[in-house]
């Protein structure tokens, strides 16, 4: 039913403090409801908040919309249907092995926390939004985990997200931009899942906005989307911004090899990533008249194509090289 937790778990001490909570998830969690939770705990006193520890080895899932909240001082805040929600508590941890969503998606709030210190440990797979509130918090997305971020990464100013894994803004096939209130770093063994409108004449591109540094090794993966309506000719898109700094410390690039696309990792500037990539469909290596055929489809996509002639230009576009 509406606004009914998949499990709710809570310590108020009152006028002491409260104890600790925690939890350990096997069976999968799905709350179907307007403004429910898959996990709500919380701990609290008036001498203080006990720790919060959630493990979870399946799936968890919250609902969608918000639900409206008293806080202390009686004020009311909107809290959104989250996959776990972390109220209060001291030093609170959740570790996952299995996948946090809600019934929104991307579009919806995983991870949503308010004072504590929280940290996250995903070795399985976060879909949507987290937003950390208050405290000293860090989301570490492990080796071989999955974070499909939302528009919002809220961990707060001067704290960290850590990427071992795949950090893929909006998942797969899906243009997003997410604010990301914290500092990046991607290791050596991080893929940072970036996918690029290349029928954008803009450049429009999957890409993070940061409100700290980010020091950034391991990969960028390319996923290009509506080559069907690839446009001839050089172009350049930010993929992340990081508004105290960028430091590149050996990312490089992993794209899909195409004998019409080619791509360049670039840094303009002291804040931003960028990538380069021109398309042409008259590379070198034809013969004369494969370019005069190459140069029509070139016209062709240069006036904008047509969802008829789309197909065999997104099969061109898949052709390995050349030859």
């Amino acid at each position: 039913g509406d606004v009914s937790d998949g499990i709710h778990a809570q310590s108020a001490g009152g006028q002491g403090s409260g104890g600790n909570v925690n939890v350990s998830l096997s069976g999968n969690i799905i709350a179907m409801g307007e403004g429910s939770h898959g996990i709500f705990a919380q701990s609290r006193g008036d001498a203080g908040a006990g720790n919060i520890s959630i493990t979870i080895n399946s799936t968890v899932q919250g609902g969608s919309g918000v639900i409206k909240v008293t806080g202390s001082g009686a004020t009311t805040i909107d809290v959104p249907a989250s996959g776990i929600a972390l109220f209060d508590g001291a030093n609170n941890s959740v570790t996952n092995h299995g996948a946090i969503t809600t019934l929104s998606g991307i579009a919806g709030n995983a991870i949503y926390a308010t004072t504590g210190n929280d940290k996250i440990d995903n070795y399985g797979t976060v879909s949507g939004s987290v937003d950390l509130g208050g405290g000293s918090n860090a989301f570490n997305n492990k080796v071989g985990a999955t974070f499909n971020s939302g528009t919002t990464i809220n961990l707060g100013t001067g704290n960290l997200l850590t990427n071992e894994g795949i950090l893929s803004p909006g998942a797969k096939g899906t243009i997003y931009t997410p604010a990301l209130t914290g500092n990046l770093v991607q290791t050596n063994t991080g893929s940072y899942a970036v996918d690029l409108d290349v029928g954008s004449a803009s450049g429009s591109a999957d890409r993070v906005n940061g409100t700290g540094t980010a020091n950034l090794a391991g990969l960028t993966d390319v996923n290009p989307v509506n080559t069907g309506f690839a446009l001839p000719g050089s172009h350049q898109a930010t993929i992340l911004s990081a508004a105290s700094g960028v430091t590149d410390s050996g990312l490089a690039l992993n794209t899909q090899a195409s004998a019409v696309i080619n791509y360049q990792l670039l840094f303009p500037n002291p804040t931003d990533v960028d990538l380069g990539y021109t398309i042409d469909f008259s590379p070198t290596g034809l013969n004369r008249n494969q370019n005069h055929i190459g140069n029509n489809i070139n016209n062709i996509q240069l006036a904008g194509g047509s969802a008829s002639f789309a197909p065999i230009v997104e099969a061109l576009f898949n052709q390995p090289d050349v030859g």
